[in-house]
């Protein structure tokens, strides 16, 4: 469906073609309102308006035409809308990946903090045994406990070192960036390739439609319709 309004347009045209399931619409609100009542169920119709006087074409050769001539911008509309899948699934993959960044950076910013503080504790309990070791009657089996406190607080240093971010893991996550800002590059591309052909599909179809209406109107295919 491609319905482009404009409510100072001086012609309108529509084009229900069941054949292709498309609807083409180019005028009015009025114009859409006018063309929709003409049609009966899903018939494929060719509706236009020139200043203040109507028409509707059943014609099939007619609306062939029609279908032909705007065949093309159908197909760019089709590839126009893939691509918008693919940037919207290329923005949900980065959403994901900001989010886990972020989830990750918190994660990091508390493991920090534990360390900070395990470290904290150690230089207390290592200067405690130092005093402790200088005063008279301590018996090594005091020292061995503070030492295990000691060993204690390293190994859960050693975890949280081991649990934070390796390089490989950011390696990954910035190859997977940079493939995703690629493919978006490459979309945005082809998106601005499409347009330009669409530009000069919209041209080139409108002539022909133009030429078409004309021999409608002569050939009297186009029935006159009132716009109420």
């Amino acid at each position: 469906m491609d319905i482009d309004i404009n409510s100072d347009a001086r012609n309108g045209f529509a084009l229900f073609d069941d054949k292709a399931s498309t609807i083409l619409v180019n005028g009015t609100d009025r114009d859409v309102a006018a063309a929709k009542r003409e049609r009966a169920g899903s018939e494929s119709l060719l509706w236009f308006r020139r200043g203040n006087q109507a028409y509707v074409v059943r014609d099939d050769a007619t609306i062939e035409r029609a279908r032909v001539a705007y065949a093309p911008i159908r197909d760019i509309a089709q590839m126009e809308g893939r691509i918008a899948g693919q940037q919207s699934r290329i923005a949900s993959i980065q959403s994901r990946m900001a989010s886990r960044q972020g989830e990750l950076a918190a994660q990091q910013g508390q493991l920090a903090a534990r360390q900070s503080e395990l470290e904290s504790q150690r230089a207390q309990l290592q200067s405690q045994r130092a005093m402790l070791g200088s005063r008279p009657g301590v018996t090594q089996d005091d020292l061995r406990k503070m030492d295990a406190q000691v060993r204690m607080i390293d190994n859960e240093i050693r975890s949280l070192t081991v649990r934070e971010h390796s390089p490989e893991e950011d390696h990954e996550f910035q190859r997977q960036q940079e493939e995703l800002a690629r493919q978006q590059q490459q979309l945005e591309h082809e998106q601005q390739t499409l347009e330009a052909r669409q530009r000069e599909e919209s041209g080139r179809a409108d002539n022909e439609m133009e030429r078409l209406l004309n021999d409608a109107i002569a050939k009297g295919v186009a029935k006159p319709a009132a716009l109420r």
